[in-house]
């Protein structure tokens, strides 16, 4: 089972995973956890600056949202599922293990430059997108950078301890062998930490 945190991605990650998908039920959200094998937290709203320690500069949160993916993601950690981020979910991911973000950039198209030498997302992603206006600042300790923009944006985060892959792109709106890969995310993200264990 594949647990999506908001509804309003339902149907671009629908066509990915099919009826392996299931919408976070508030009401269940523990039974969710423990039958899933990858949890995605997905765009939205920004996230509210209070939880990096900043005051805000005018962001647009979602208190509520916050409250119940941090819920969400505590279960995820307590009960070791496999954790993928998109846009706000990779910044999620980021703030909750302690790092913080840029709360405004210029936001524009671009192709990640992989530093991290990462040629298994660099052929799953030739090519990505850019539609956000915030960022990673500072990487949460134990995340390693696998991807970054040309003017050096932090694009794709990795924690093999974790199980948690972040992308600040929107990986749902590109066809990609990745979709096939993800499936059994631990096999695919055992792949990315051996990738890693060559690199740093």
């Amino acid at each position: 089972m594949i647990l999506l945190s908001n509804p309003c991605f339902f149907s671009s990650f629908q066509d990915k995973f099919k009826e392996k998908l299931f919408l976070l039920d508030e009401g269940n959200i523990e039974n969710q956890v423990r039958g899933a094998n990858l949890i995605i937290f997905t765009g939205g709203e920004d996230l509210n600056p209070v939880r990096y320690g900043e005051k805000n500069l005018g962001s647009y949160y979602n208190n509520k949202r916050d409250f119940l993916e941090y819920e969400l993601m505590t279960l995820a950690i307590r009960y070791k599922k496999s954790i993928l981020g998109t846009c706000r979910g990779l910044q999620l991911i980021n703030i909750f293990f302690g790092g913080t973000l840029h709360q405004d950039i210029a936001w524009k198209h671009s192709q990640i430059n992989f530093n991290w030498g990462s040629n298994i997302l660099k052929e799953l992603f030739p090519h990505t997108n850019s539609l956000h206006h915030q960022g990673i600042k500072d990487l949460a300790p134990d995340f390693y950078s696998l991807g970054n923009t040309t003017d050096n944006l932090i694009e794709s985060i990795f924690c093999p301890r974790l199980k948690c892959l972040g992308f600040q792109f929107h990986p749902e709106l590109i066809k990609s062998p990745f979709w096939e890969r993800i499936i059994k995310p631990e096999l695919f993200y055992k792949e990315l930490e051996d990738e890693l264990c060559m690199i740093v």
